[in-house]
């Protein structure tokens, strides 16, 4: 489900409760939109951030927009109708301002009589240049396309009646992103993201905190961890953090996608024992520059203080920098395997093979040659034959383009920073599965499955599997798996997957030589 944020309203159609969080833990939106998807009826929902509650509706800013309405502590998000190709990991792709306009730029082109949304796709379609927004024009449907946004030098965002200013969160054509891939660290594809980390963050104020919190990340020791974790996030672009000291485990660092240049500083409120920072890319152009550091302050967390840290924190393992080039073929890159499901969604074309069975390697090479357009593959099982198809999308970045399949292989491509081995894939993932034992390792506020893979791929003592909640964004690494302690593996709920190192007996063999060899071989 692709969506249209709108800040600071509501649609008087959104009656429904479709979910109750917690108010103390805010950044619900992963399950009201999720909830929403479930739900036949749900076009759109209404996000109030005060209550942690959403409402669904069956109404659109499109089939009754005179029921859309300013509200506070609100925002109204709505499926828009845009083909798959064009999706990205964004938890929303376009923010909408109402009766706002882009100034002091000129367009880089004008479409009429076009619909809000086809303004939208004409964005993300855009190839001569890259388009960072748009003005959209209700009256005339006029669609004005800028390379430009309203952070941008020489520009500003101003009240203009009937016309809806359009910020894209995703663009096809702009960045290099890391990509899951097996055999490069660095490619060009549709994941590419408009990002903030680049900016440069203001001075930290003490005792206040953003009401319009998308993401909650529990237990984390100071808010320099909870800057990196802004800087990092994948799933919006985090314009600013808050930090709520509550006292060890009970730390939150809440990530936000406003600030006061979206126009939301009326949203920022007094609260005890909070630290609120924001990004400021006034002036440059986003993604240009590297992060300048920010100005030194006095304030620290008052129940940890940054020497008290642990020389090994593994969080700052999700957090390190890539170290491959663009463009190089990277060793320690890795293949995973899906049993039993197969994607929904996504060109599949058939691979010939030479031979009617075990096709797996050979379709990994296809695979391999045809490069960043194959983001993985499919082996179909039959009595005396098996056939190969490879896919132009992969599950990684919306899982629920993923279904059940009876006699059906589902190989992904990612890439791991950490060991590799000679196996065809590294790990083997069983959706809707949990490990009913005790971690070695678990660890909260993982952003990706694949950063709890690298996880394991990476810890001593070795890890022969682990689990990732993908609600709650918990990784937990254990040093059994379901062959060594079949009793632990058991069916769970779907945004649990169950994850086997393919590696694991590997590293155990070269940690046992490493510990017999002589001193000083």
């Amino acid at each position: 489900m692709m969506l249209e944020k709108t800040t600071g309203y509501q649609h008087l159609g959104s009656i429904n409760v479709l979910y109750r969080g917690n108010p103390d833990i805010p950044g619900i939106i992963t399950e009201c939109r999720r909830m929403c998807e479930l739900n036949y009826d749900c076009r759109a929902f209404t996000l109030d951030y005060l209550k942690q509650e959403c409402y669904s509706g069956s109404e659109t800013s499109t089939t009754k927009p005179k029921e859309m309405i300013p509200a506070d502590n609100k925002a109204f998000f709505e499926g828009i109708c845009l083909p798959f190709y064009l999706g990205c990991s964004k938890q929303w792709m376009f923010d909408r301002y109402v009766e706002k306009e882009l100034r002091g730029v000129t367009p880089r082109d004008v479409i009429r009589l076009v619909s809000r949304t086809n303004c939208e796709r004409r964005c993300l379609e855009e190839k001569r240049f890259v388009c960072r927004s748009a003005n959209y024009d209700r009256y005339n449907q006029e669609c004005r396309l800028f390379s430009e946004e309203q952070s941008f030098p020489h520009t500003q965002l101003t009240y203009a009646s009937g016309v809806d200013y359009l910020k894209t969160n995703a663009m096809s054509n702009l960045n290099l992103k890391y990509n899951k891939s097996v055999f490069s660290v660095f490619s060009l594809n549709i994941d590419a993201f408009t990002g903030t980390s680049t900016c440069p963050y203001t001075i930290p104020e003490k005792d206040m905190f953003m009401v319009y919190i998308s993401k909650a990340i529990p237990g984390i020791s100071n808010f320099d961890l909870c800057r990196q974790l802004c800087m990092k996030e994948q799933d919006f672009n985090c314009r600013s953090y808050s930090y709520l000291d509550q006292g060890g485990i009970n730390n939150l660092c809440l990530l936000s996608p406003e600030n006061r240049q979206t126009g939301q500083a009326k949203a920022i409120r007094y609260r005890s024992r909070s630290l609120y920072e924001e990004v400021e890319c006034r002036g440059q152009i986003p993604g240009t520059t590297l992060p300048t550091q920010p100005p030194r302050s006095t304030l620290t967390s008052p129940s940890v203080s940054s020497h008290t840290l642990p020389r090994f924190d593994p969080l700052h393992l999700l957090l390190r920098p890539h170290p491959s080039p663009p463009g190089v073929l990277s060793s320690n890159s890795l293949t995973k395997k899906s049993s039993t499901i197969i994607l929904r969604f996504g060109r599949k074309e058939r691979l010939a093979t030479r031979n009617p069975i075990g096709v797996v390697t050979e379709c990994q090479s296809h695979c391999q040659r045809l490069g960043e357009r194959c983001k993985g593959f499919i082996i179909e099982y039959s009595k005396y034959q098996q056939f190969c198809f490879w896919l132009d999308a992969y599950a990684s970045a919306a899982d629920n383009t993923i279904s059940p399949a009876q006699d059906t292989a589902y190989f992904e491509k990612i890439c791991l920073s950490g060991h590799s081995c000679g196996k065809l894939w590294s790990f083997e993932r069983v959706p809707g599965h949990d490990f009913h034992d005790v971690p070695i390792l678990e660890m909260p506020g993982v952003p990706q499955r694949t950063d709890c893979e690298d996880l394991c791929v990476r810890n001593v003592p070795p890890c022969k599997s682990a689990t990732y909640d993908t609600f709650r964004r918990i990784c937990r690494l254990y040093a059994d798996d379901r062959r060594s302690k079949p009793s632990a593996f058991a069916r769970d709920l779907p945004e649990m997957d169950y994850l086997e190192n393919q590696c694991a007996s590997d590293h155990q063999a070269e940690s046992n030589a490493a510990m017999s060899a002589p001193r000083g071989a």
